[in-house]
């Protein structure tokens, strides 16, 4: 039984690994008054296959007044994140709500995963950035 238990505790980070190998660079594909960005669609999209290909899934879960963001490996073992949730005001108070939860959301997944959205800034700098089909591991860090 220990070495069962010794097995699904190290299993997470090999898997983490393997997603970080895998996973596709986040497009900054919707725009908004600051510029593009990397809605929490296209996050989620880019990061859930190559997690489940690797036994991984993230939850994110509201608690009073945290957002809590928990990746999660088949075999059991987790890494969680907590922040605190920035309320936001407005006119219609669960709209500006909505925006900021969902916001954070895709900050946390980032954040969690060691992530960042392509930045295509330097493109328009005058020096024209190579995409590879697959990412590099400086995308990633």
């Amino acid at each position: 039984m220990g070495d069962a238990m010794t097995t699904t505790k190290n299993a997470l980070i090999p898997a983490l690994i393997n997603f970080h190998q895998a996973v596709e660079p986040i497009r900054k594909q919707s725009r908004a008054q600051y510029g593009q960005f990397a809605d929490l669609r296209t996050v989620l999209a880019t990061i859930t296959p190559p997690l489940l290909e690797q036994g991984l899934v993230l939850t994110q879960t509201l608690e009073g007044q945290d957002l809590i963001t928990t990746l999660r490996h088949v075999g059991g073992e987790s890494i969680e994140s907590r922040c605190p949730l920035i309320e936001a005001s407005g006119k219609n108070a669960l709209h500006m709500w909505g925006a900021a939860v969902t916001y954070q959301r895709r900050y946390a997944i980032q954040s969690l995963l060691c992530l960042a959205a392509e930045d295509d800034d330097g493109d328009s700098a005058g020096h024209k950035m190579k995409h590879a089909n697959t990412a590099s591991s400086d995308d990633f860090l």
